[in-house]
């Protein structure tokens, strides 16, 4: 093809393809067949300005008509349309195609049997008609994304060339926007954030939709249960409500998308996060939203629930309570040490002490917390128990049968582990 064109010095192209498009315009202001006289130039008619030449190319592509001039992508794709004005000339052995170019350069992007094409990026394309004879004007020298009308225009009789075929250069040009983007997941709380493992081990944390949802026709939308601090996706489901075995902090997600556009085969439950999910959306100009805030959602053991479920324990607003967890701790594990040491921690007194040693100690439902006194040199002097059953005012250690001197008590329980050091004197 090249070959072809370089008998057209670039300007020669540039000439015959404007002239074409200003005669084409013009035939729309003018549908009668009088034949145009050009200077310098064999003879067109109004009606066929690549092929009905005065010679014996009798190919007209005819002209195409806007099905729709304008719109946007939708889900990331669009559908081009355009329809025959029905005055083409296909001799015998011809055939008509249909051709999408894009840009004011024309650039071949497909061709088909109908004026139908499928695009995914914005821009402003038009469709053509061709009617051409194989045996004479091969296609396959056609490079999608490279060659131009004006390559082809350059191969025709119409255009300089020696092929006899038409070109509908003006074609119907369509311009396509860039997608807006309607989706919108809206927001997600929880009415009741705090929960607690029950006795089959597990708990049941849901969310509500706080400011609604919009999904746009083809979307959908689902709720993805993460990790409050990194956002790695546990799980997700069509309805807020999650079931976890393991005390933590959680988020619960709206998420509203197209499976057409974002695949979600990619997320690997426990590895893949929101922020990677967010990622796939932003770089591929994906139209889908995220609530990334989420309701926050804390599951907490049974025996941390012993304090919060304690009248005497005021946990006021408990969202408001969750959001200040969050930015006060960087994980579950820090939180429950934190409330370890706070909650857990074992008072004694006097000390030092003569008699009888008290103990001040929050003792969880079904704790069996032990003591045991031991002396500087590791024997053990004393051993006891005390349970929940017991009230903590009447927890007291008999020291009378101690000897004046330095010992350590150790507090024990599957909950917590203390050492205090008391001193015996009288």
């Amino acid at each position: 093809m090249k070959d072809k064109l370089l008998r057209k010095s670039p300007f020669q192209l540039t000439f015959l393809f404007v002239f074409a498009f200003f005669t084409s315009s013009m035939m729309a202001q003018n549908s009668s067949t009088e034949t145009l006289t050009l200077p310098n130039e064999d003879s067109y008619t109004s009606n066929s300005v690549f092929s009905n030449r005065i010679n014996n190319c009798l190919a007209d592509a005819g002209a195409m008509n806007n099905t729709n001039s304008g719109f946007g992508l939708t889900n990331g794709f669009a559908t081009l349309q355009a329809t025959p004005d029905g005055n083409a000339i296909i001799p015998e052995d011809y055939e008509q195609i249909f051709v999408l170019t894009k840009g004011s350069g024309l650039v071949i992007i497909n061709v088909g049997y109908e004026p139908s094409f499928q695009i995914t990026s914005p821009g402003t394309y038009t469709i053509h008609s061709l009617v051409f004879n194989a045996d004479t004007l091969d296609l396959g020298i056609v490079v999608p994304g490279q060659t131009t009308g004006v390559d082809v225009l350059g191969l025709l009789i119409a255009g300089g060339g020696e092929i006899c075929a038409s070109l509908d250069v003006p074609g119907a040009p369509i311009k396509v926007d860039e997608e807006q983007c309607t989706a919108d997941s809206g927001t997600m709380y929880s009415s009741h954030p705090i929960s607690c493992v029950n006795g089959q081990g597990y708990a049941t944390i849901s969310a509500m939709q706080n400011d609604a949802a919009v999904i746009p026709a083809g979307f959908e939308q689902i709720f993805v249960l993460t990790s409050a601090f990194d956002l790695v996706i546990l799980d997700a489901s069509a309805a807020p409500e999650f079931t976890t075995n393991h005390p933590g902090f959680y988020r619960i997600h709206s998420l509203v998308y197209s499976s057409d556009t974002l695949d979600l085969s990619i997320v690997d439950f426990g590895t893949t996060t929101g922020f990677d999910v967010l990622n796939l959306v932003g770089q591929n100009n994906i139209c889908a939203s995220l609530d990334v805030h989420g309701a926050l959602n804390l599951v907490l053991p049974k025996w941390i629930c012993h304090f919060f479920n304690n009248p005497n324990y005021r946990i006021g607003d408990p969202n408001a309570m969750v959001e200040n967890y969050i930015t006060d701790f960087d994980s579950y594990e820090a939180f429950e040490a934190s409330l370890t040491e706070e909650k857990l921690d074992v008072k004694v007194f006097p000390n030092p002490v003569a008699n009888n040693l008290f103990v001040k100690a929050d003792i969880i439902e079904n704790e069996e917390l032990t003591y045991t006194i031991i002396d500087i040199s590791g024997r053990i002097m004393a051993s006891g128990t005390t349970t929940s059953a017991m009230n903590s005012k009447d927890i007291s250690i008999n020291t009378s049968i101690l000897n004046e001197g330095t010992y350590f008590v150790r507090f024990d329980s599957k909950y917590r582990n203390f050492t205090k050091a008391i001193q015996v004197s009288r």
